[in-house]
């Protein structure tokens, strides 16, 4: 029977998640936190292991030689050296596309709390100056309507999409951005006139040499003073002082991050104290249904390999 050992857990099941199909076809241990150094203590001789966030590298794969499978409980599989993987035979898989309607019901969350104020609209302050209304509807902070504004989406695979799906239900003209560097078999529009022309700039691009640093003062210097900026991408993507900057000049309207360049964030983090920006903690991905397919489907790719068939394989 294999031995598949589960090295960080507490991300993925913090509120009873099930992983007892993994109990059903071998001997499975799980950890909620697994350090670098106790890594090939716990890992031993065990065939397989998941992780979410734990390195598999070189070192790693030397010391483990009975380690012939990894899960990658994620989409990204930037926390594993590949070429050592496939160096050592270790096959590695991912779980793509669990959470794209999860980040995107995040995205128009933002959205939404942009242009209906709903919390401000509904504070204990407001509501008692109501009471001494002499009218039937109090309007101090404005709200206005989605419909016609431009809604520019630079990262266009699957999340992208869904975005632009509901973007277009609210009435949203939609702009998906050209990157540079690429080509695209339909119509894109300039990174250039995105900036210039965006109401709301929503990234969903992988970080790459041509991505790290998008969002810098130049660009930012191009936004119209009330846009909005949504980053539930990766956190690098963004130039953090430049948006400081922009944001407490008020530059653009206001920013919602549900990713940092470093996570949890360090107390110098310059937008921890910033006005105009909305931040949450790396949460856009996690529904609790989000997090149950994507158990779901670890436990099939681990299911798939020890039948000799491929599934979302990686290395």
């Amino acid at each position: 029977m294999s031995q598949i050992i589960a090295l960080d857990t507490h991300v993925t099941d913090f509120d009873g998640l099930e992983f007892s199909g993994f109990s059903d076809i071998g001997e499975f241990q799980r950890f909620e936190f697994t350090s670098s150094e106790d890594r090939v203590e716990r890992i031993g001789s065990a065939e397989a292991i998941l992780t979410n966030k734990v390195v598999v590298d070189q070192e790693l794969l030397k010391a483990c030689p009975g380690l012939k499978y990894v899960g990658v409980t994620a989409t990204g599989v930037n926390n594993i050296d590949l070429e050592a993987a496939k160096k050592h035979g270790v096959t590695v898989t991912n779980v793509p596309g669990y959470s794209t309607d999860s980040v995107a019901q995040l995205v128009f969350s933002y959205i939404l709390k942009q242009y209906t104020a709903i919390e401000e609209n509904s504070s204990n302050e407001l509501l008692k100056e109501y009471q001494q209304s002499k009218f039937f509807s109090l309007q101090k902070i404005p709200t206005r309507e989605l419909n016609g504004k431009n809604l520019a989406i630079i990262g266009y695979g699957e999340i992208g999409q869904q975005v632009a799906k509901i973007g277009e239900a609210f009435g949203l003209k939609v702009l998906k951005a050209a990157l540079p560097g690429r080509c695209y078999p339909d119509q894109r529009t300039s990174l250039d006139e995105i900036f210039y022309s965006a109401d709301i700039i929503s990234l969903h691009c992988p970080l790459t040499p041509e991505t790290e640093g998008l969002i810098d003062a130049s660009n930012l210097a191009k936004m119209k003073s009330g846009a909005i900026l949504i980053n539930t991408a990766r956190g690098p993507l963004v130039n953090e002082e430049a948006l400081t900057s922009a944001l407490n000049k008020e530059q653009i309207a206001h920013a919602y991050l549900d990713v940092l360049s470093v996570e949890p964030p360090t107390p110098d983090n310059p937008l921890l104290n910033c006005n105009n920006v909305t931040i949450t903690p790396h949460l856009a991905w996690a529904t609790r249904e989000a997090r149950e397919r994507l158990v779901s489907e670890a436990l099939k790719n681990f299911t798939a390999w020890k039948k000799g068939e491929k599934r979302n394989v990686i290395v």
